[in-house]
């Protein structure tokens, strides 16, 4: 299954459609996306109306998208430092040796 993140011209476009009333079928045939991941990305980006009445919030949908990529960067780049600092060894016999050496009592 292959899965690309909307992109921001995708979440304009559906701010429009949903403006104009226009159904989450038709705004995902419009944009090229199934109807599930279309209602998807407005019940995750949605908040109470602001001051133009509108719902759905495109820079929110960036704001959080960007976050969600800066994470897992950062796990990305995290696992990297540990394997590059562990010499490449097999991080459960390191993580196995480490709990029989502090705790010789408990089974593992």
């Amino acid at each position: 299954m292959s899965y690309s993140h909307f992109t921001i011209e995708e979440r304009i476009s559906i701010k429009h459609l949903l403006a104009q009333d226009i159904s989450i079928r038709h705004i995902a045939k419009e944009i090229g996306r199934s109807p599930s991941s279309v209602s998807r990305e407005i019940k995750r980006n949605s908040r109470g109306p602001n001051e133009y009445g509108e719902t759905y919030r495109v820079k929110l949908a960036e704001k959080l998208y960007k976050k969600r990529v800066s994470k897992a960067h950062n796990i990305v780049r995290f696992t990297s430092v540990i394997h590059s600092a562990l010499g490449r060894k097999d991080l459960t016999r390191i993580l196995t040796d480490f709990l029989e050496s502090s705790f010789p009592k408990v089974i593992i």
